[in-house]
């Protein structure tokens, strides 16, 4: 069923432009084509290098990246962004986050995640912790009074990947059952799939209705009264995810790498057709010096790393100049604070030729950046 949702959608598209010849951003931005399609497209255009004679592949690509990301986005997000890196440069991240419209407690969240904290490169694995962090306040909200209005804005967009005029998602409307639990694995909200599977053999052709999610969430499904929503003139927008890859694309040319530390999270939702996400403390410390010789050590940056570890800086950072690592180590004690260090990191990974996704350099990156949160933190 979810390939003939997706056939339909990239055929619908591909349409726009069969009579209207596309040869650069002007006659992108003329077309018909939906928004999501065009900064897709501008996105392969100016980050990848694509040419507009495959404008076809792209949209075939973008209507699947948006298909993942509707019924699972937090496995799309960490997919897309990362791959198989284990981190990525920030500024990558952020581009990439823009591709994503709806759901925007996610790609806000890790954004404001990235700028509070002023990363050069960030952890896919705290991208990970952070997205976990957003599902279980997500599930929070969603259960504070829990009502019908809160459970048809929160399967709202798995709704729209069939019905493309929002006036027929009513509480007749029905989608493939393994939609709905996947979305659910994705956020790991493992309760409502297994309320969902006790009545599994209750519904219809293997699909689920909106009245049918909405009795199951309210713990209403064996009672005998009515459900009454108004679906029709309600504007939704909610967040949705899965754990099985349903559709294949290969986002293995859509990545590369980065890392993280420490965030608060803020998003906020209106009363009933969002779910209001509020302020979590995320740590992911970093071990770099004992709190009680913290005053002493943080004069010394040298002392911040192993032997070992000095070898590896020396020879991935410095080319081998030993001199000019250790005049660099001078240099950052004398830097009162990250924001000014990161400017000095960015001109030296620059003028070395530095690989940000080398190990090592992201251990240098990482253990300078707690240095610098602990040294402004004491009083001088």
């Amino acid at each position: 069923m979810l390939q003939n949702y997706l056939a339909f959608h990239i055929t619908s598209e591909s349409d726009k432009i069969k009579n209207f010849i596309i040869n650069d951003i002007d006659d992108l931005n003329k077309s018909s084509l939906s928004k999501y399609i065009k900064d897709y497209v501008k996105y392969k255009i100016n980050d990848d290098e694509y040419s507009f004679d495959e404008l076809h592949l792209m949209i075939e690509d973008a209507v699947k990246l948006k298909f993942n990301y509707t019924i699972r986005p937090c496995w799309t997000i960490k997919r897309f962004i990362f791959g198989d890196k284990e981190s990525v440069p920030s500024h990558l991240i952020i581009s990439r986050l823009k591709l994503f419209q709806y759901y925007k407690y996610y790609p806000d969240t890790i954004e404001q995640y990235i700028t509070d904290n002023n990363q050069l490169i960030v952890m896919s694995s705290h991208i990970e912790d952070l997205l976990h962090q957003i599902n279980t306040v997500l599930l929070e909200k969603l259960e504070i009074k829990i009502t019908t209005e809160k459970v048809k804005n929160f399967f709202i967009q798995i709704f729209k990947l069939k019905y493309s005029d929002e006036q027929q998602i009513n509480l007749e409307a029905s989608v493939d059952f393994s939609l709905v639990t996947n979305f659910l694995n994705d956020k790991g909200f493992n309760k409502y799939v297994e309320k969902l599977l006790e009545y599994e053999n209750d519904f219809d052709n293997s699909e689920i209705s909106l009245k049918d999610i909405i009795k199951v969430f309210t713990d209403r499904f064996n009672s005998v009264d009515v459900v009454t929503i108004d679906v029709e003139n309600e504007k939704t927008e909610l967040p949705v995810i899965t754990e099985k890859e349903i559709i294949s694309v290969d986002f293995d040319s859509d990545i590369k790498n980065f890392d993280d530390h420490k965030r608060d999270i803020t998003g906020q939702v209106n009363d009933n057709s969002e779910i209001e996400i509020e302020k979590i403390d995320i740590s992911l410390p970093v071990e770099v010096v004992n709190e009680s010789s913290l005053e002493e050590e943080r004069k010394r940056v040298k002392r911040l790393f192993k032997r070992d570890e000095i070898d590896a800086i020396r020879k991935k950072i410095f080319k081998n100049n030993k001199q000019e690592m250790f005049d660099t180590f001078d240099e950052l004690e004398k830097i009162p604070d990250w924001i000014s260090a990161t400017k000095s990191l960015k001109s030296l990974f620059l003028k070395n030729n530095v690989d940000m996704y080398d190990l090592k350099v992201i251990l240098f990156v990482d253990i300078l950046n707690e240095y610098f949160r602990n040294k402004e933190n004491i009083k001088i």
